[in-house]
């Protein structure tokens, strides 16, 4: 159970950097500074990987969850793996080319960079999407996280308010990690009710 919430506790910080991530960007406005771009960058790219960890947490602490949860958990982490990758892409390469060959980053990105980065992206939006639409008919997860998260990839092709959808899916991952810590506290407190045997019977409960 300690294990779990070590797990949770990282997908909180993940999720609390996805949340704050609009206000940099914000900050960092039109800033074509290297160090800028790498060290707003490499925040991005840790607070994923801590996401992922917090996944594993999530999956761990559901008590029979189900094929059609599990294949949607699956998805789910294979798209924010593969939506990690582009994120070392903008925190690494992109500032790079910024630098030694600004013109490459003016057009758009070339085949099969553009492939790939696009097929990424819909693995994760789909992925999510996927893994939310399961969790409501149990209630396995709060609903509200669950439309957080589903609704958030897409909010990227949302005009005005697109730069929010970080902070929307962050927002999402802190309530799924809040979940499972409060899951695991309540099954680490839960008291034993069951009576001791006597000789030769079976484990009674109260």
């Amino acid at each position: 159970m300690k294990t779990l919430r070590l797990l949770a506790v990282f997908g909180l910080i993940g999720g609390a950097v996805q949340l704050l991530l609009p206000v940099w960007y914000l900050l960092l406005g039109e800033s074509e500074s290297t160090a800028l771009m790498i060290s707003g960058g490499s925040v991005d790219l840790v607070s994923m990987i801590f996401i992922l960890v917090g996944l594993v947490a999530l999956n761990s602490s559901r008590e029979n969850p189900g094929m059609n949860w599990t294949i949607s958990f699956i998805v789910a982490f294979v798209g924010t793996a593969l939506f990690t990758s582009v994120k070392f892409i903008h925190a690494f390469v992109e500032p790079v080319l910024m630098a030694e060959v600004p013109e490459i980053l003016e057009a758009a990105p070339p085949s099969p960079l553009a492939e790939g980065m696009f097929i990424s992206f819909a693995v994760f939006a789909l992925g999510w999407l996927y893994f939310g639409a399961s969790s409501i008919p149990g209630r396995k997860i709060p609903v509200a996280a669950a439309i957080l998260v589903m609704v958030a990839p897409f909010l990227d092709f949302v005009p005005v308010v697109g730069y929010a959808a970080p902070a929307v899916w962050g927002l999402g991952i802190i309530w799924f990690s809040l979940h499972v810590m409060n899951s695991v506290s309540d099954k680490s407190f839960r008291p034993d009710l069951t009576m001791p045997p006597t000789f030769g019977e079976t484990p009674k409960h109260v």
